[in-house]
């Protein structure tokens, strides 16, 4: 929401890759631990779910950005749904 109310702002692309680099480290910890049974343990709809999310980050992030040649004019509608998958994978505080 700051990034759309304060276009001037350039720091926030940084921001949001430091938070995407922070997840990745974390599955790629989580894969590396669980290998396999990281997708058919008893939290495999949450490990999916986190999986899914950060896949989404990086294809939003850092892959789109090689297919897009106008950066202020491309299509904000990824960003939002990773934005609204961001907001939801909170939910993993609430389940404890």
């Amino acid at each position: 929401a700051m990034e759309a109310d304060n276009p001037n702002m350039n720091y926030w692309v940084y921001v949001n890759n430091l938070f995407l680099v922070i997840f990745c480290v974390e599955l790629g910890l989580r894969l590396a631990v669980y290998q396999c049974s990281f997708f058919y343990n008893e939290d495999k709809a949450w490990n999916w779910f986190d999986f899914a999310v950060v896949m989404t980050g990086v294809l939003d992030q850092w892959v789109s950005d090689l297919f897009v040649a106008d950066h202020d004019n491309s299509n904000t509608q990824m960003s939002d749904f990773v934005a609204l998958l961001r907001i939801l994978r909170l939910l993993r505080i609430l389940r404890a």
